[in-house]
């Protein structure tokens, strides 16, 4: 059985180390209070170029988000906007779910897509452009004790690739021999590349008529790249047999004066680009020529 005197020292013991923890804990907690709170900092390290289509450029922006502060921190928001020619077709807010440890760092990316369609609308004269300016404005925000709302303005400029899709066009048909088994027929058209880089044709389907006759349909296999910038003739060389078209041929042969043509298809295309897939682009094309 203890003494009143031991009981009496071990109450007093545990008072004294309760006090001692209670008092380390507030001169923490005061120390928070009275120490003023240091406002966060963050950087944009990098915006690189994620995804690129004849649609869209989409821009993401790496983020270092920095607390100097010895209680942790929640990204309360962060907003974004692009500037192109002082129009804004792109502003809003990324979720972001991040804490930021006591006096440590995080970093963050933030992606942002830019619709060609927009800023043609929106600036004047850019849909000429092979490239245009632009500038990307980030704020995070934090909620501070004591210090309340803490945004952090951070800006970047840069220049991103404007991308028209290229267009075919028929420029004509022509004899290039005649005999007495039939003729051989040369189908015209150009391709228009208006953009920077060079276009690189996989494959084009077509299928080719006059007067209402077909004449021709099948495929192209790699015809050789378009220069950035241009417009190329591409021939396609078709053998007419007397015995298989009969009558029509002979008409078509006589008649070299507006005669009636469609000419449709599809090219499919690549660029010297990164991220650009394997586009397609249809084509039906009409009107009338006249066989040179």
């Amino acid at each position: 059985m203890r003494s009143r005197k031991t009981t009496r020292s071990l109450v007093v013991s545990v008072s004294i180390s309760i006090l001692t923890l209670a008092t380390v804990a507030g001169c923490a907690l005061l120390e928070q209070f009275l120490v003023p709170p240091s406002p966060p900092t963050a950087r944009i390290d990098s915006v690189r170029m994620t995804d690129l289509s004849f649609e869209y450029v989409e821009l993401t922006a790496d983020i270092t988000l920095s607390n100097p502060n010895s209680f942790s921190l929640e990204l309360a928001r962060l907003s974004y906007a692009i500037d192109v020619n002082e129009a804004r077709p792109v502003s809003g807010r990324a979720r972001q779910a991040i804490t930021l440890a006591p006096d440590g760092d995080a970093q963050t990316s933030v992606s942002v897509q830019l619709r060609y369609a927009d800023i043609v609308q929106m600036v004047s004269g850019l849909s000429e452009a092979s490239e245009t300016p632009y500038r990307l404005e980030l704020e995070p925000g934090f909620d501070v004790p004591v210090l309340g709302a803490v945004d952090i303005p951070l800006v970047w400029e840069g220049t991103i690739p404007v991308l028209r899709m290229p267009r075919v066009r028929f420029s004509g048909a022509a004899l290039e021999s005649v005999s007495i088994l039939g003729a051989q027929l040369s189908i015209g058209f150009e391709i228009d590349n208006p953009n920077s880089v060079r276009l690189i044709p996989e494959d084009i389907s077509f299928a080719f008529s006059l007067s209402g006759i077909s004449i021709a349909d099948g495929q192209i296999d790699n015809p050789a790249p378009v220069a950035a910038g241009s417009s190329e003739q591409r021939n396609i060389l078709v053998d007419l047999r007397f015995l298989e078209a009969g009558e029509a041929v002979r008409r078509i042969l006589t008649d070299r004066g507006n005669i009636p043509y469609t000419f449709a298809g599809e090219l499919a295309f690549g660029i010297d680009l990164p991220f650009v897939p394997l586009t397609r682009l249809p084509f039906e094309l009409s009107g009338s020529t006249s066989l040179r």
